[in-house]
């Protein structure tokens, strides 16, 4: 499983590209950020193993753009960094159910003698939950990376060519 630390880099920077492309005014985000909401708003809906966690979600106040951020960075990990993890492979669908699960706190308690007990995330229940997130937003997902690479590409080409005028004229 991808770890939070490996992804925030990912996080920070759909979070930058949200902003400086405008996606967060897109009518396609608020729709992706509503079907999360959507997602954990009717926990009442889904089996028992998956009700827990979408009620601990929606109770913790998990917004759209929270959870999305959160599934966006698993799917820019996987574009970047590990392209390699397939978009169809298990341990995918694992990482983006668990960054979901996982975008509010799980709890857990203390015993009497101190010893702190954390809550752990079943793989399959995670892979399940990644692979209806997939079903229902994998489309934005890769557009949305797609689309910061483009952007990304745009930037660099400018600045390669200031580089070559330098390096044929230095000042």
């Amino acid at each position: 499983m991808l770890r939070k630390k490996e992804l925030q880099q990912y996080k920070d920077i759909a979070e930058y590209a949200l902003k400086r492309c405008g996606v967060e005014n897109h009518p396609a985000w608020a729709k992706a950020c509503e079907i999360v909401e959507y997602i954990i708003r009717e926990h009442e809906r889904v089996p028992d193993p998956y009700r827990s966690h979408y009620r601990r979600l929606f109770q913790e106040g998990a917004t759209g753009q929270e959870l999305m951020t959160a599934i966006l960075s698993v799917y820019g990990a996987s574009h970047y960094a590990n392209r390699k993890l397939g978009l169809d492979d298990a341990v995918f669908f694992a990482n983006v159910g668990n960054r979901f699960l996982r975008t509010k706190g799980l709890g857990g308690f203390t015993r009497e003698d101190g010893t702190r007990v954390h809550r752990h995330l079943p793989g399959m229940l995670c892979e399940t939950v990644g692979r209806t997130l997939n079903e229902k937003l994998g489309v934005f997902c890769l557009q949305f990376w797609r689309m910061v690479e483009r952007d990304r590409i745009a930037q660099q080409t400018p600045m390669e060519g200031l580089a070559a005028a330098l390096a044929d004229h230095p000042l």
